[in-house]
C-alpha cells in the first residue's frame, strides 16, 4: 500500500507555488482518481487550461524511487497536476481500482530495461586518462600559487589602502581562477573581496577568511602534490579537501571508494535555506540525524541565484527516511550525505524515543571536542551537536541550557530565522528534561563557547525553532 503524507508531497514540489496549485487541484480538480489493484500506482483525470483532461499517474513500483508521470506541457517534475493527486490520496479521497493504462505498463517495461543497462555498464569500471587527471592537477596547483599571490599582496598592501582600483583587479584574479578546476577556491576568494566591498565587517571577519586561505593554499599544496606521487592519483577520502578545492563528487566515485552505509534510517532535526553571494548559490540545508548511528548529518542542496524559478529547492522533512544506500561525503563532524533512493514513513514514539536518546549529556565533554575541532580553520566554524539538558531558561537576561552537572550553555539568538524568543512560547513541559540541536560557535567577543537553538526533542515530537 502507497503510503505518502502532506509533508513528504510538500518536499517533492519544486517550488512554493507547485505545492500551492497542487493543494487546490487536489481538492477540486480532479474528475477521475484511481488506483491499481495491487496498489502500487495511483493515476487520474485532471481538468486543466486545454480543451482535454490531462493524465497524471505517481508509479510506487519501487517505494524507494517513485515515478511521475503527467501529459502537461509543465517541465517541473511532479507538475502541479501529479502533486495534486497525491494530495487527494493523501486526504483520504476515494480511489476506484482499475487496471493499469498499457502505456504505463510499456514505460514500466522501458524503464526495467534501462535500470539493468545501467546496472551492467557499473560493473565495468571505467578507466583513468592518468594523463588528462596529471594535466588537470598541475593546472589546480598553478591555481593555488595565484591564490598565494593575491593574498600575500592583499597582506602586504593591508585592508585599509585597498581602492576601488585594487577592487575591480582582485575581481579579475577570481575569474581568472575559473581557469584552474578549483571552484571552491575560487568562491573563498570571491567571498573575500565581498567583504571587502561591502566595508562593514569588521578587520576580525576579513582576517578569519584570510587564515581560511592561508590554511585551503597549504593544505591545497600538500594534497595535490601527494596525488601527483600517488600511482593511480586517487581521490582522498580521509578529509573534505576535495570538495573545499571544488570537486563535485560523484556516487559512482563514493561507491567505488566504499563512501556508503546500507540500510539506514534517517529523521530530519533541522531545515535552513540561505543566500550565498560567493558561491551564487542558493543553499538548502538539511540536518539529519542518523538513528543507525546517532550521527548529525547534513544534506546541502544547490541552486544558482539567477535561475531561482526554474530550480528545485528542498523543503523541511517530517517524517521517517528509509535509505537503502546513504552515500557519505569525505569528511569529519557533521559528514554530508546525500541518496538517490527512500522509502517515506510516519515517524512514531519509538523513533523520536531513540532521536532522544543519543543527545549527548556532558557540555564539558563537548565543549572539549569542539574547541579542537574548530582550531583548524578549514573545519566547519558552527558544528551541529545534540545535547540533552536538565533546564532550560533565562539567566541575566539571556537563554541558557544546564547539563545535569550544572554547567552551563548561552544560547545566541541570531542564526538565520532562529530566535530564542519562540522558547518563551512553550509550555512549561519543555523547560526540562529534554534535548536541543544547536550550532556550536566560538564568540569572540564574549570569548566563550556559545550555540544557536534549532530545535527540541522530545520522546513525543521535534519542535523547530527555523521556519
Amino acid at each position: 500500500m502507497i503510503n505518502l503524507n502532506k509533508e513528504y508531497i510538500d518536499s517533492l514540489a519544486t517550488n512554493a507555488n507547485a505545492i500551492k496549485k497542487g493543494r487546490e487541484l487536489g481538492n477540486t480538480g480532479f474528475v477521475k482518481l484511481n488506483k491499481s489493484q495491487d496498489e502500487s500506482i495511483i493515476f487520474g483525470e485532471c481538468t486543466g487550461s486545454g480543451k482535454k483532461n490531462y493524465l497524471c499517474s505517481a508509479d510506487f513500483l519501487d517505494m524507494s524511487n517513485p515515478v511521475f508521470r503527467c501529459n502537461c506541457p509543465s517541465k517541473q517534475f511532479p507538475c502541479k497536476h501529479t502533486l495534486g493527486l497525491m494530495y487527494a490520496y493523501a486526504a483520504g479521497k476515494e480511489f476506484a481500482i482499475e487496471d493499469i493504462p498499457e502505456d504505463i505498463l510499456e514505460k514500466r517495461e522501458k524503464k526495467e530495461k534501462k535500470e539493468k543497462t545501467k546496472a551492467e555498464k557499473k560493473k565495468t569500471p571505467k578507466k583513468k586518462n592518468k594523463t588528462a587527471l596529471k594535466k588537470k592537477i598541475n593546472a589546480q596547483l598553478e591555481g593555488i600559487e595565484l591564490l598565494d599571490k593575491v593574498v600575500k599582496s592583499i597582506l602586504k598592501q593591508g585592508f585599509a589602502a585597498i581602492t576601488k582600483e585594487d577592487i575591480k583587479e582582485l575581481d579579475s584574479q577570481v575569474k581568472e581562477l575559473g581557469n584552474y578546476y578549483i571552484s571552491g577556491v575560487q568562491s573563498e576568494l570571491k567571498r573575500l573581496i565581498l567583504m571587502l566591498k561591502a566595508g562593514k565587517k569588521s578587520n576580525e571577519s576579513i582576517m578569519q577568511q584570510i587564515i581560511y586561505l592561508k590554511a585551503l593554499i597549504k593544505e591545497g599544496k600538500k594534497h595535490l602534490i601527494n596525488r601527483l606521487e600517488d600511482e593511480e592519483l586517487n581521490l582522498a577520502v580521509d578529509s573534505n579537501i576535495e570538495e573545499l578545492l571544488g570537486h563535485a563528487w560523484k556516487l559512482t566515485e563514493l561507491e567505488e571508494l566504499g563512501q556508503f552505509k546500507k540500510d539506514i534510517n534517517l529523521i530530519q532535526l533541522s531545515f535552513n535555506s540561505w543566500e550565498d553571494d560567493a558561491r551564487g548559490e542558493n543553499v538548502d540545508e538539511g540536518i539529519f540525524l542518523n538513528l543507525n548511528t546517532g550521527e548529525i548529518q547534513n544534506t546541502y542542496n544547490y541552486r544558482p541565484i539567477k535561475r531561482k524559478s526554474d530550480m528545485k529547492g528542498e523543503y523541511p522533512v517530517i517524517a521517517l527516511l528509509e535509505i537503502p544506500t546513504l552515500y557519505i561525503y569525505p569528511g569529519d563532524s557533521n559528514t554530508r550525505i546525500r541518496w538517490e533512493e527512500m522509502i517515506v514513513k510516519e515517524a512514531g514514539t519509538t523513533d523520536y524515543e531513540k532521536a532522544f536518546n543519543y543527545a549527548e549529556k556532558s557540555y564539558t565533554q563537548v565543549i572539549k571536542r569542539v574547541k579542537n575541532y574548530i582550531k583548524s580553520p578549514l573545519n566547519n566554524v558552527l558544528p551541529s551537536v545534540l545535547l540533552y539538558y536538565s533546564k532550560i531558561g533565562k539567566v541575566n537576561g539571556k537563554w541558557v541550557i544546564e547539563d545535569e552537572d550544572g554547567k552551563r550553555l548561552v544560547l545566541k539568538q541570531d542564526y538565520n530565522q532562529a530566535d530564542c524568543s519562540l522558547l518563551s512560547l512553550l509550555n512549561a513541559d519543555y523547560m526540562t528534561n529534554k534535548a536541543i540541536l544547536v550550532k556550536i560557535i566560538y564568540d569572540t567577543e564574549a570569548r566563550r563557547i556559545e550555540a544557536y537553538p534549532l530545535s527540541i526533542i522530545s520522546k513525543e515530537k521535534i519542535v523547530r525553532l527555523t521556519y
